[in-house]
């Protein structure tokens, strides 16, 4: 299906979800809907909706959905000695880029969010904006975390929640894997230019400025993170070559790509030939957001030494800055849980195993999972029935 296209039923969708969303009891409800919306629109659009699309629009439109969430539940490695930076930090950080995104989802009529759900997405992105290091650190560090959490949990959200806050608090580079195909390279690259970036290269211009959409309407005095990505064109080269030579030190750099051999083969190209470098290595703080990261980025050869292209070109692009922040996000984490956690690779680092914390965002009230279909204890529950 064409971005366009896409779009416009994840509009519908969600405009749908969000008029009866008190009405909902359970997750099945809310599916039953996307799923009728879905066989409707290949009908009116005569265009196949992918299973890779359905899930994208599955996972989007549970966003929307205001949840009385709890916060969730971070499990840490204890045996490092890492120190929590955050609170510390807390009051020589402007939180701007946060405060106009709060502001975006409550009050622009396609988001609309509750409050309370606002509430929930600060506390869970300040956990692990905790977790991902200190990018004001002068020494060099990498971390590799997990985040997961249900369709209905909001990844999108929280993951777009903590780009802002990372570009409040210092991190200078921002790289974020999507899926395989370039329609959802098109669709989440929107959703970063509407709730990160504040303009899009392909706007109209006003008096040689860019037309401010989303977040930018809201506050357009903050500097503008640079956009190396458009909705017309993933990461090039040859485009960037004669852009910018080097990733500015003042401004956030986001780049959003496909997970796909050539794109990240270029970027690590273009990241070793172009940029300054200190002790071979790049000194900039990086976070590196993988979006199902279960997809393409688990190296699934019997070998370290020769780990599969996309896995090997994630650990280069890593592995060539000072201070690097791996956050893997899915809803279905056991291949990135059970990936090698002791590889030895001199040139790539080491493997994506979540080494230093995986966080949990809370699950739905309306969620149904193995507990509400067998209980806590489904003996006991079965012997009693």
């Amino acid at each position: 299906m064409t971005s366009e296209n896409l779009h416009a039923l994840e509009i519908e969708i969600s405009n749908r979800l969000r008029r009866d969303e008190g009405k909902f009891t359970s997750k099945v409800e809310i599916e039953e809907i996307i799923n009728r919306y879905i066989d409707v629109a290949q009908t009116l659009y005569k265009e196949e909706v992918t299973e890779e699309e359905a899930d994208y629009l599955r996972d989007k439109c549970f966003d929307i959905v205001t949840l009385s969430l709890e916060e969730g539940v971070a499990i840490e490695d204890h045996t490092t000695d890492y120190v929590h930076w955050l609170e510390e930090e807390r009051a020589n950080i402007q939180f701007k880029y946060w405060e106009r995104y709060s502001t975006y989802l409550k009050t622009d009529p396609e988001k609309n969010w509750s409050t309370k759900t606002i509430h929930t997405l600060d506390i869970d992105s300040d956990k692990v904006l905790d977790l991902l290091g200190n990018p004001k650190d002068t020494v060099s560090w990498h971390r590799k975390g997990l985040l997961i959490g249900d369709v209905q949990a909001g990844k999108t959200a929280n993951y777009t929640a903590i780009i802002n806050k990372a570009a409040d608090s210092g991190f200078q580079v921002v790289i974020l894997l999507t899926g395989t195909t370039e329609t959802l390279r098109i669709q989440t690259q929107s959703r970063i230019d509407l709730e990160v970036i504040g303009n899009s290269k392909v706007n109209s211009k006003v008096q040689g400025k860019l037309t401010p959409i989303g977040v930018g309407k809201i506050d357009s005095s903050l500097k503008q993170p640079i956009g190396y990505t458009t909705v017309l064109h993933d990461f090039n080269r040859r485009a960037s070559d004669s852009y910018l030579m080097d990733l500015p030190e003042d401004k956030l750099s986001i780049f959003v790509l496909k997970k796909n051999k050539t794109v990240l083969s270029q970027l690590n190209e273009w990241l070793s030939d172009n940029n300054k470098k200190i002790g071979g290595l790049y000194n900039r703080t990086l976070l590196l957001i993988d979006d199902e990261a279960d997809n393409a980025s688990v190296n699934t050869k019997n070998s370290d030494l020769d780990p599969t292209a996309i896995n090997a070109a994630i650990r280069g692009i890593l592995s060539q800055f000072v201070r690097s922040s791996y956050l893997a996000v899915t809803a279905t984490p056991f291949a990135n849980i059970f990936i090698n956690s002791l590889t030895e690779n001199e040139k790539l680092g080491d493997d994506l195993f979540p080494s230093d914390y995986i966080y949990l965002l809370s699950i739905s009230p309306i969620y149904t999972g193995a507990d509400k279909i067998f209980g806590e204890d489904p003996v006991n529950d079965f012997l009693i029935s």
